[in-house]
């Protein structure tokens, strides 16, 4: 289907592409020569250049980010099927869900184990765990 919708698309710009050429001929808005600047200069460094490397280098950072705050594991979490989703924890400061199985960042607290979807999480858990786990036991029993 993804192929045919392509192929369809395709063929309907070409076809829009030719019918607007087509209508600026007759028209007579074509013009016989016409100078293409971008075939005349050579590349060079401008200010363009230093954004496109700014923006490489903060795709870069986003990107080990992502890898490093357990990412992966999130996206795997969102497709899980609802059989294994039922198995997942939930991770008392950002309450995404998490595998208690592979998750890596846990601790332990007033005699009960707590899983985290990352180490950023962990720790803020670590700093003030009452906070977290009042708002867990709501979670777990609304009002």
């Amino acid at each position: 289907m993804s192929l045919y919708l392509l192929g369809v698309s395709y063929l309907a710009m070409v076809l829009a592409g030719l019918a607007v050429g087509a209508v600026f001929q007759v028209l007579g808005l074509v013009h016989a020569h016409h100078f293409i600047a971008v075939f005349q200069t050579r590349p060079s460094w401008n200010y363009t250049t230093f954004l496109d490397f700014a923006a490489l280098a903060v795709a870069a950072v986003l990107g080990w980010r992502f890898l490093r705050t357990g990412g992966p594991a999130m996206l795997r979490a969102m497709v899980a099927a609802p059989d294994d989703k039922a198995k997942l924890a939930l991770d008392p400061v950002c309450g995404m869900s998490v595998d208690p199985a592979t998750a890596t960042a846990r601790s332990d607290y007033d005699g009960k184990s707590y899983v985290f979807c990352s180490a950023g999480c962990k720790s803020a858990f670590d700093k003030d765990p009452d906070q977290f786990v009042s708002r867990a036991a709501q979670h777990r029993h609304p009002h």
